[in-house]
């Protein structure tokens, strides 16, 4: 989404099975609408364990401000969370976020976390940046997690022509390296993704969207 080329509506699907932990998936389904003036996001994500389950809502607006080049707007969310050890009450987390965006891609993304519950205990992506020079898009984030330390991760998006693009991603600390393959046609669009953790393991990702375009 973000200051589209063309007008168009995506419907996107995906699943994760995550690390190599037996019965832990998740699973994502976001809807894109562009317009020539504004553009709009939605998705509903879905983190599921024996153990433990979290479902978040995320939204995103933008509007394109004079001169066309970049967007202005907002991202919200909406998480919540249950363990096993509090059956089934939930604690319910929500942070809203004021961006720029550059062709659909944050450029500045600050939250500011709105607690709903005495367990708020932050966001995630901090800040994200992305510098795209012809065929390869490298991005930046700044995360911060649960226990209040912040880590840097790392993008590569190379273009190999034919709608084909290649997926790279490090983060370091942990060691995180990920890679992945993107297929974008008219009407379809197909992407699948690993991702390594040198303690959890694997996780192995599949997304698929179908594109109405205008």
């Amino acid at each position: 989404s973000g200051i589209p080329e063309d007008v168009y509506t995506a419907l996107v699907a995906s699943r994760s099975e995550l690390y190599s932990i037996e019965g832990l998936s998740a699973s994502n389904v976001e809807l894109y609408i562009n317009g020539r003036t504004k553009s709009l996001s939605l998705s509903w994500g879905v983190i599921d364990h024996d153990l433990y389950h979290e479902d978040r809502f995320e939204s995103r607006i933008g509007f394109v401000v004079p001169g066309r080049l970049l967007m202005i707007g907002c991202l919200g969310n909406v998480t919540r969370k249950k363990t096993e050890n509090t059956a089934a009450e939930y604690e319910d987390f929500t942070a809203v976020s004021a961006c720029l965006f550059w062709k659909g891609n944050p450029v500045l993304q600050v939250d500011r976390p709105l607690c709903l519950s005495s367990a708020c205990a932050g966001g995630d992506v901090l800040l994200e940046a992305m510098i795209r020079a012809g065929n390869i898009g490298l991005v930046f984030n700044l995360l911060s997690g649960i226990d209040g330390k912040y880590a840097n991760r790392f993008g590569a998006n190379l273009s190999a022509g034919a709608g084909v693009s290649v997926l790279l991603g490090y983060r370091p600390g942990p060691e995180i390296i990920s890679a992945g393959l993107h297929f974008s046609s008219e009407r379809l669009a197909v992407c699948i993704s690993w991702e390594s953790h040198p303690v959890l393991g694997d996780t192995f990702s599949a997304g698929v969207g179908r594109i109405w375009r205008q």
